[in-house]
């Protein structure tokens, strides 16, 4: 699976953002096999399976994103869970 981190998701988009996001993504047949809402930052987990391109998705979502500079796009590595906690581990952040 891949992970696609997208920081201030949720203060920085109005909620029919938020669901014109979700319809660009099943537009061009990104659709996610999972999705985590991380509170404590207001941002997203996006879940993708090995079988899509996953560095196409990841350009495709950075150019959406583009004029909201408060969003970044991060790839995570690893998701590790224990009882109380969801740890990433990131990829070349950018």
């Amino acid at each position: 699976m891949y992970f696609l981190y997208i920081e201030n998701y949720l203060n920085q988009t109005t909620k029919e953002q938020k669901k014109d996001f979700f319809n660009f993504l099943i537009e061009k047949s990104f659709v996610p096999s999972n999705q985590k809402i991380i509170l404590s930052d207001k941002s997203l987990i996006l879940e993708f399976s090995k079988n899509q391109n996953f560095e196409t998705i990841k350009e495709v979502i950075k150019s959406y994103f583009k004029q909201n500079q408060k969003i970044r796009i991060t790839q995570i590595s690893k998701i590790l869970k224990n009882e109380k906690k969801l740890i990433l581990i990131f990829t070349n952040k950018v």
